[in-house]
């Protein structure tokens, strides 16, 4: 890393917190990789003496120093706390050792909230302030259809391309909030907004990409970058079975319906074992690596939930033996007995809100668990090869096998084999449910793999994607999930997230916990606290944060996907039964009351963090708005769907006048509260990640309900005229 990072970060950081000459400071920032140490601080009037075993360490050291001064690092941004600067140093005396090795976050790059949607300039503060926060790892995560590195492979080239998920729709002008949004005519990256072509956008993206990864090892952050070798795209799957001879002689079976139909979007359908999908993985780890040379890690990761659909119970004890002879492994009777257990969930919401990628309610583990092994099995085998091999020696990179299983019994079950399963020099990180509070709860069952040895990171959340409308505060969890990593010996520590404002607090408790496991949760809550609004209103603030957690979990719990991207809500997670209103009221009436404890710690408040304090008080505000708008839109859509009128564009059995006024009426105030929503959260839109959170509501939520709300006044209008005659249409209305 360049020593110039260093000094450009001191001297900055200096002037805003001291008002004496800079030259007038004995200054001392020092590497020195023989120390025990990871980081020493010493200061006293007019020295300072930082020292790190690395580059990184020192910049970390740096950043405690200005934090001990006044300075508050957040994931958008910093400021300095007391009201003046300081005329002198401070007497500040500290030996540091990281709790945790790598800690960071794990960017998903496919939503149109997250970093792949940033204007470069927001893509830079976001990798600065992850670095002062004293975060040291980011990995690019690319979906195959998120894959921006040039592939090709028997002269097929890879190029089934898209950036988010609003499918470059227009953007109209008299939207709420249409001036915040800083491109011309839709939601992109903007200064990628009028490319068309799509091999110009996979140029203009991974340069994009690579030119962050260097400003990213400028802080010393450590980047990876991970792909889904079991995922390939349409023209890879079209050419598979010409390229295997016609002849498929294993089941092709990894994509179910269920995911399928949940995602909307054609999976390819392709085995594990054909010789020619391990090939074209190792090509496109290779390809990768080519396009990313300055990576320090290359990551396999299976698909979201991945599974194996056997058509018999003979099928799946075939599949079992062949696993044993593969990995070398002997399951007992008491173990597959597990795997003939059922998921005894209720399920008492639709399919579609429930869970995905996962096992549904009276559905066995065997799926879910055999194709997480069949998936080490295909992952050990690209890692073998002597392509890779060669590369990792070349490199000096290190491979990473990462298990995205959403179950807590499908990961327990794998992890009781998967550490004799995964290579000797090879991490095994896991993504084992939506959400810290949750994964916390199923990490003893990966005991076993730890106590064979295997070096394992932990994937947890900064925020569920479920729930990308509404507020979010995961703040005890996500101490409690880095407390319980600690606890167990795993070094690796990221988080997943897609925006950055209002995740603040969730940031700061996931940098701070793992820089420092020794410190209590109300420790680092308090200090946050009194940092943003002052000591007096300290205790407003802690019954603000401990009521927007209540109100995440009831969420993550009983409105799975409520909050959903794209039109996900209107079509789908709304289905019959839908949600329970009291339920969904009993939520909106905690974020309510959450709003008003943020009101009372930021109004009439001159402290550094008031306008934060109305800010989240406002996100607060909009999550009930949101969940009032699903309520009304259940109470329209609920009865069509009984009538089979849903979708309104179908031509069903539609109700008469009356109980149409009614559907009317409950659309209307769904929207109304939509537009609330809006016109709110307009207020406060700036950065790259707000506005693409404005433009996903406008296209998923405001104009499906408009459209809702229109077809339903037209055909209420239809009913009427039916039955009264078209003359007096006019009056009875």
């Amino acid at each position: 890393m360049p020593r110039d990072r260093v000094q450009i970060e001191f001297e900055r950081l200096f002037e805003q917190v001291f008002t004496m000459d800079r030259a007038s400071v004995d200054v001392a920032l020092d590497v020195d990789d023989r120390m025990t140490d990871a980081i020493v601080i010493a200061s006293k009037a007019n020295e300072i003496n930082i020292c790190g075993r690395g580059t990184n360490e020192l910049l970390c050291g740096i950043y405690s120093f200005f934090e001990g001064c006044g300075m508050l690092f957040s994931i958008t941004g910093e400021s300095f706390i007391p009201k003046a600067r300081l005329m002198e140093i401070p007497e500040i005396h500290q030996t540091i050792n990281p709790s945790v090795k790598n800690r960071g976050i794990r960017m998903h790059l496919n939503f149109v909230q997250d970093q792949s949607f940033f204007s470069e300039e927001d893509f830079r503060d976001f990798i600065a302030n992850m670095g002062r926060m004293k975060m040291n790892y980011l990995l690019f995560h690319m979906y195959n259809s998120q894959e921006w590195f040039p592939f090709s492979y028997r002269g097929e080239q890879h190029l089934d391309l898209e950036l988010g998920n609003l499918k470059r729709k227009p953007l109209p002008d008299d939207m709420i909030g249409r001036e915040k949004i800083r491109t011309k005519q839709i939601w992109y990256p903007r200064e990628f907004e009028d490319i068309t072509d799509t091999e110009t956008l996979l140029e203009c993206v991974h340069d994009r990409y690579l030119d962050m990864m260097v400003y990213a090892r400028e802080f010393g952050i450590r980047v990876a970058a991970s792909f889904e070798p079991e995922v390939v795209s349409e023209i890879f799957e079209e050419k598979l079975a010409q390229w295997s001879d016609g002849e498929r002689t294993d089941r092709y079976d990894l994509t179910t319906d269920w995911q399928e139909g949940w995602s909307g979007k054609k999976l390819a359908d392709t085995s594990v074992r054909n010789p020619i999908l391990k090939d074209m993985a190792v090509e496109r780890a290779l390809s990768l690596y080519k396009a990313y040379p300055v990576l320090d890690e290359l990551h396999l990761i299976s698909r979201e939930g991945t599974s194996f659909q056997a058509d018999s119970e003979a099928e799946y004890m075939e599949e079992l033996k062949r696993l044993e002879q593969s990995l070398g492994l002997e399951f007992s009777k008491e173990y597959v007995a597990e795997l003939h257990g059922v998921n005894e969930d209720s399920g008492r919401i639709n399919p579609k809100a429930y869970p995905y990628w996962t096992v549904l309610p009276g559905v066995s583990y065997m799926g879910s668990v055999i194709g997480a092994l069949r998936y080490l099995e295909f992952a050990r085998d690209i890692l073998n090869d002597e392509r890779m091999k060669a590369l990792k020696e070349k490199a000096k990179l290190t491979y990473v096998i990462s298990l995205y299983s959403p179950n807590p019994k499908t990961m327990e079950l794998v992890c009781r084999y998967a550490g004799k399963v995964i290579p000797e020099g090879v991490r095994f990180d896991l993504l084992g449910d939506y959400g810290a509070r949750d994964i916390c709860r199923q990490m003893d069952g990966w005991q076993p793999m730890l106590d064979e040895g295997t070096e394992t990171g932990l994937i947890s959340w900064l925020e569920f994607d479920g729930n990308m409308a509404l507020a979010q505060g995961w703040t005890r969890s996500i101490y409690d999930n880095v407390k319980k990593a600690k606890a167990m010996g795993i070094q690796t520590v990221y988080f997943n997230h897609w925006r950055l404002h209002s995740l603040e607090q969730n940031a700061q408790l996931a940098a701070k916990t793992c820089f420092d496991t020794e410190k209590s949760y109300e420790t680092y809550m308090e200090a946050y606290v009194e940092k943003l609004f002052g000591q007096e209103r300290v205790p407003f603030g802690l019954l603000a944060y401990e009521t927007l957690e209540k109100a995440t979990i009831c969420c993550k719990a009983q409105h799975y996907n409520v909050g959903f991207t794209g039109d996900w809500v209107y079509q789908h997670s709304t289905d019959s039964p839908g949600y329970r209103w009291e339920e969904l009221l009993h939520t909106a009436r905690l974020f309510e009351q959450a709003e008003q404890y943020f009101r009372q710690a930021s109004e009439n408040n001159e402290s550094a963090g008031a306008r934060h304090g109305q800010y989240m008080a406002d996100m607060c505000r909009i999550s009930s708005h949101h969940l009032q708008a699903v309520l009304h839109l259940q109470r329209s859509k609920l009865p069509l769907m009984g009538y089979q009128c849903f979708p309104v564009s179908q031509d069903g059995n539609w109700p008469g006048p009356e109980e149409l006024k009614n559907c009317v009426h409950e659309a209307y105030l769904a929207l109304e509260y939509t537009y609330a929503y809006m016109k709110r959260y307009s207020r406060w839109v700036s950065g790259s990640d707000e506005q693409g959170q404005l433009a996903h509501h406008q296209l998923g939520m405001v104009e499906p309900l408009e459209y809702h709300l229109r077809t339903l006044e037209d055909r209420y209008k239809m009913s009427v005229e039916a039955l009264i005659g078209e003359d007096d249409y006019g009056q009875e209305l």
